[in-house]
């Protein structure tokens, strides 16, 4: 939880490692910020509450006070709505971070059905390119994939046989299905 509180006019917000108590004064409290929630509040400081936004179209800004009858009884942050520039700057950006995401996506598939025509040799020697089994699956020769074997170790798989598994048998204890190409 964030706290506050206001000296001389000034907001601090966090509560610090050393601190002057009011009601020790004269003494510096050492790891002051490590003390209860209770002693803080007990020496004025307060929760920071933190408003609801809509992050499409506001930030929070600074911690300020709020106030009942000219009395402190809470801090919150600004809400500071974003200009239309920056409104449609963030959604450009969103909409390129989906397509890269979407361009990694595709490329990753085209990867995998690529390296998957290699012969053993190559593919022991690309590893490293080969997805990690997954369950649920269906798998047909000659379909490579890594694993853990029973020792964990990170091995290279082959598909010896059409497999379809409702279960989460990991390769090694389908012996008729899948063969060890490799260990790490």
């Amino acid at each position: 939880m964030t706290k506050a509180i206001t000296i001389n006019n000034q907001i601090i917000v966090g509560v610090p490692n050393q601190w002057q108590r009011p009601s020790q004064p004269g003494y510096t409290t050492i790891n002051y910020n490590k003390l209860p929630d209770a002693v803080h509040f007990e020496d004025g400081w307060l929760e920071v509450q933190r408003p609801q936004i809509n992050p499409a179209i506001e930030r929070l800004g600074s911690v300020v006070e709020v106030k009942e009858t000219n009395v402190i009884t809470g801090y919150t942050y600004q809400i500071i709505p974003f200009t239309m520039s920056e409104i449609k700057s963030n959604a450009e950006d969103e909409a390129e971070n989906i397509r890269k995401i979407a361009t990694q996506e595709v490329l990753i598939d085209q990867v995998t059905a690529l390296v998957q025509q290699y012969n053993d040799e190559n593919a022991l020697n690309h590893q490293d390119l080969y997805p990690f089994w997954k369950f649920p699956f269906y798998y047909e020769p000659p379909f490579k994939c890594r694993y853990f074997n029973k020792n964990n170790e990170l091995v290279l798989y082959r598909c010896l046989s059409a497999i379809e598994s409702q279960e989460d048998a990991p390769p090694f204890l389908t012996p008729l299905n899948f063969v060890v190409l490799s260990t790490s």
